[in-house]
């Protein structure tokens, strides 16, 4: 999933009047915006910061203006934009900013031929042009996300941590800050099983698998006496890294948090909280 709803490509001369009211806009939407206000830091390579933006976005933002059109930087960025268009879909969302019809055809051909927000309409009329597009985008993605949620349940047996693993090609482990010796420990040993689990399992002779599990059960105790819940489960879901399609993931989620249940979603893990007990009974 691309790290950014959103990029936002414009002149230096534009950003007080339109990039920052834009890009803040935006984000109290709840969009994730790529502005360079925020995300750059001291000591950033401009270059590969924004070549990664351009690169981890859905869309891009291009606000369009004479600066815009003089300048280097901005016109360098409308172009890494459009190459991701040459490999399908929509990318460019072009704000006019003071510019004409005719000088956005001058400019470029192709984006002049494009539905476009005008800041001269308000921002206010902008912004919800824009999510419009972005959010509708987003929308879509959280359902198809929800339709692959998955809560995964309580493990307190070796055998149901086992059955996790069991024919997962990688596996996802979160866990809370250790507090103890005896939590790094224990956990430690615990994702140690894990990751030899995920390659291993199917090499185990049933016995092997038997002796497994009493040992994970034991260590399941311990870690309940310390207070702390294992949640796991196998989902299938992308792993990336050259893998096409969904793939089985075993997905370990280990807390001393007071909840319910952990659901993954969206390759995250979410810890349901334990309502409060009602007064009065």
């Amino acid at each position: 999933m691309p790290d950014w709803d959103a990029f936002i490509s414009y002149a230096s001369e534009d950003r007080v009047a339109v990039g920052e009211p834009l890009a803040r806009s935006l984000q109290r939407l709840g969009l994730k915006i790529w502005y360079d206000r925020t995300e750059l830091r001291v000591g950033d390579s401009l270059r590969e910061r924004i070549d990664e933006g351009l690169a981890n976005c859905r869309f891009g933002i291009v606000i369009l203006s004479p600066a815009f059109f003089g300048k280097h930087y901005p016109t360098r960025e409308l172009n890494g934009l459009a190459q991701r268009e040459v490999d399908g879909g929509r990318v460019i969302l072009p704000v006019w900013h003071g510019v004409s019809a005719k000088e956005v055809r001058e400019y470029s051909p192709p984006l002049a031929d494009r539905v476009a927000a005008d800041w001269a309409d308000g921002p206010d009329a902008v912004v919800a042009a824009l999510f419009g597009t972005i959010g509708r985008e987003q929308m879509e993605q959280i359902r198809k996300d929800l339709e692959k949620s998955r809560e995964l349940p309580r493990i307190t047996g070796g055998s149901q941590l086992l059955a996790a693993l069991h024919g997962a090609y990688a596996n996802s482990v979160v866990h809370d800050e250790f507090e103890t010796t005896e939590d790094v420990n224990l956990v430690g040993e615990l994702l140690g099983i894990v990751e030899d689990g995920v390659d291993a399992l199917e090499e185990m002779t049933a016995g092997q698998k038997a002796q497994l599990a009493m040992e994970v059960t034991q260590l399941l105790r311990q870690l309940t006496e310390l207070g702390w819940a294992v949640f796991a489960g196998a989902v299938t879901e992308p792993i990336g890294d050259g893998f096409d399609g969904d793939w089985p993931v075993a997905c370990i989620a280990m807390t001393k948090q007071e909840c319910e249940s952990v659901v993954r979603l969206g390759g995250q893990f979410m810890l349901v909280k334990k309502k409060p007990p009602r007064e009065g009974g």
